[in-house]
Parts: structure tokens; C-alpha cells; sequence
């Protein structure tokens, strides 16, 4: 996955991002040293949102008190970020999720599965009738887990 860190480090860079109501752009030199992404090794499955949460880090290990300047998931046809770190997955595949907090970034790479049925319900018409050779009208479609559905947009 080397090649999608490098599109997204380009992307980034490309961008010029810059936070929000904060004075330090993603690009000023700062106190952060290292990044860290929560969860930093997960799973995702078709229809999910995954909440991720990042923390700069000053040389010691020392947490600073800076909010990310940017969350972006590639590619974006797999999963998209919002810029609250929350992502949507799409599609199943492997996706690169994101962050940079003072000029500084970091990814984690994430699996997304296909999602799972959990159970097929069949639907019955309210006066079956069976005559040969027609259809009895039936529907069969798979059941998801409890979970609201996702739409792009």
C-alpha cells in the first residue's frame, strides 16, 4: 500500500491545508513529533461508520492540546472521512484513513469486509393463491445486522 500513502501524502500536500479558527497552518513547523490514530488497527464492514481520533505528540511522548487540521479516507470510492474523524465505508476493499495535525501526518490502513446478512426474510402476499405456472408474488432479500443504512452523499 505504499503507493496510496505516497497519492495521499501528495494530496495533502497539494492542498494546503489549513485548520480551521487555528493560527498553525498544516505546513508551519511546530512542537508535534509524532501522530497517533485510535483505533490504530481495525476492521471495518460495507455500511459502517468507524469513529477515529488522533493526538499529536511532542518529542517526550507528551500529548499537545492541538486539534487535526484535515481526516481524508482513499480511496474515497471504498470509505470517506468527515472532519470530525468519522468514516464511512462504502465499498469492500482496503482504504488508507488519514490525519494530519500540526504539518505533521499519519495513516492507518484498514480492511473493509462485504457486509453481512443476517438472516433472509421471505415476504408472503396477503391472499396466496397458487395457480400453475404463475409466480406466488414472494420476495426474498437479505436482512443486515441492526444498523441504519449508509448513503452516499
Amino acid at each position: 500500500m505504499s503507493h496510496f500513502r505516497i497519492l495521499l501524502c501528495a494530496l495533502v500536500l497539494a492542498t494546503g491545508i489549513v485548520a480551521a479558527g487555528s493560527k498553525v497552518s498544516a505546513w508551519q513547523s511546530s512542537s508535534v513529533k509524532t501522530v497517533q490514530i485510535s483505533p490504530a488497527i481495525a476492521e471495518g464492514e460495507v455500511g459502517q461508520q468507524l469513529k477515529f481520533t488522533a493526538v499529536g505528540k511532542d518529542e517526550s511522548g507528551k500529548p499537545l492540546d492541538m486539534k487535526p487540521a484535515a481526516w481524508f479516507a482513499f480511496p474515497s470510492d471504498v470509505a470517506s472521512a468527515d472532519q470530525s474523524g468519522t468514516v464511512t465505508f462504502y465499498d469492500a476493499g482496503q482504504v488508507m484513513v488519514g490525519v494530519v495535525i500540526g504539518g505533521k501526518t499519519e495513516f492507518v490502513e484498514i480492511k473493509v469486509k462485504p457486509s453481512t446478512i443476517a438472516r433472509v426474510e421471505i415476504e408472503t402476499p396477503s391472499t396466496p393463491v397458487v395457480v400453475v405456472g404463475r409466480d406466488l408474488g414472494h420476495r426474498a432479500g437479505p436482512a443486515r445486522a441492526q444498523r441504519a443504512a449508509v448513503r452516499r452523499g
